[in-house]
């Protein structure tokens, strides 16, 4: 009996890893796919650009653009970014709410970060929500979260800070003299009622 019982129980037990195991397989293949639902905006834009880095008049069109479909596809899916983990790195106290600010970018993930499907650029951006405390309070800086919310938009000139200025984090490209790899920040982008997991 006490066999029996045994065995029962490591029956369980094994289905219960094994389950486990395929979510957590499941949610990494939904990170992927995220993380190429993005790339593949990024690399479609930046095909069309192929002079983005060339001067700031270039940049300035391909940022624009890129911006462009990127808050489109934001604004039809809040969704959009909520698989791809972001690091939660500054809060900002303002009046009895906070501003949490959270990044993904080649070190801020707990991976390999965004980089093109052919490895010439890495892709960074910031989002931004005021919060109320008792949802900052429960934040470790440095930690790696999913967030899904409502998007407002680009933070720019839409944040007011505490000192009544507004914030900005504009979408840029850069390419390094040094390895001759691009950075694209895709901007900084506004969300309200966040939950976080």
């Amino acid at each position: 009996m006490k066999r029996l019982l045994f065995i029962f129980i490591i029956g369980i037990l094994c289905s219960c890893v094994k389950t486990t195991k395929q979510n957590a397989d499941a949610d990494s293949t939904d990170i992927v796919m995220s993380r190429y639902k993005v790339l593949d905006v990024v690399d479609s834009i930046s095909n069309e650009f192929p002079k983005k880095y060339v001067n700031e008049i270039q940049a300035r069109k391909f940022c624009d653009a890129l911006f462009k479909e990127i808050d489109s596809k934001l604004k039809s899916n809040n969704g959009y970014l909520s698989e791809i983990p972001v690091q939660f790195s500054q809060m900002i106290k303002k009046g009895n709410n906070y501003i949490l600010k959270f990044e993904c970018g080649e070190y801020s993930t707990d991976d390999e970060g965004l980089y093109s499907k052919n490895g010439k650029y890495s892709i960074n951006y910031a989002i931004f929500v005021e919060a109320s405390e008792k949802i900052a309070s429960e934040l470790e800086e440095n930690k790696i979260y999913h967030l899904i919310g409502t998007y407002l938009g680009t933070v720019n000139n839409n944040l007011e800070l505490p000192s009544g200025r507004y914030f900005y984090y504009n979408t840029s490209c850069y390419k390094s003299d040094l390895d001759d790899k691009g950075s694209i920040c895709l901007g900084g982008f506004l969300f309200k009622d966040i939950t976080v997991h």
